[in-house]
């Protein structure tokens, strides 16, 4: 289920993506283009962590539209199936993955966020999106925890990440 014109970034009206977006893209295609050599030791180490935090703040704002996609019922996506249905053809995702994102989607960004926390620390770049699966599968584990203590999960996370000690495979596992 892709646009009519097999199109990632609009729709079959020949909707564009927002302004910001293809800025930032046109933006990070210059520090693509730019030779590896012209950084300096403290420039690649500081462009890493800008660049991991941008992915995981990207990541965050990607779910936020999967989220968008699976509510509404005249998009493409509209129930779930048909939401999968488009992330696995039309932006050609994995079944296992397109599982993930709507899951992810739902936990920090649904009417019923079990997830809220983590999704604004993924946000905030602060997170992985590697953390918020794990968080997700936990919660999902733990389906017989009452839906109020799975907040805390989340934020117990997200505070352990951000204090250093935790990674993402001590998360609840």
């Amino acid at each position: 289920m892709t646009d009519s014109g097999g199109r990632q970034g609009g729709d079959a009206s020949g909707v564009a993506a927002p302004a910001p977006v293809v800025h930032s893209q046109e933006l990070l295609r210059e520090v693509v283009d730019r030779v590896g050599h012209a950084f300096s030791d403290g420039e690649v180490l500081a462009n890493l962590r800008a660049l991991t935090a941008l992915a995981a703040t990207v990541e965050a704002a990607r779910l936020g539209f999967v989220q968008e996609l699976s509510s509404r019922p005249t998009t493409v996506g509209g129930p779930t199936g048909r939401a999968s249905r488009f992330l696995m053809e039309g932006l050609r995702l994995s079944p296992a993955q397109a599982r993930r994102d709507l899951a992810a989607a739902a936990a920090i960004r649904s009417g019923s966020a079990e997830l809220p926390v983590m999704g604004a620390a993924l946000a905030a770049g602060e997170v992985s999106r590697e953390h918020l699966d794990v968080a997700v599968k936990t919660v999902t584990v733990r389906a017989g925890i009452g839906a109020a203590d799975r907040a805390p999960v989340g934020s117990a996370a997200v505070g352990a990440v951000r204090r250093g000690c935790l990674r993402t495979r001590d998360v609840f596992l």
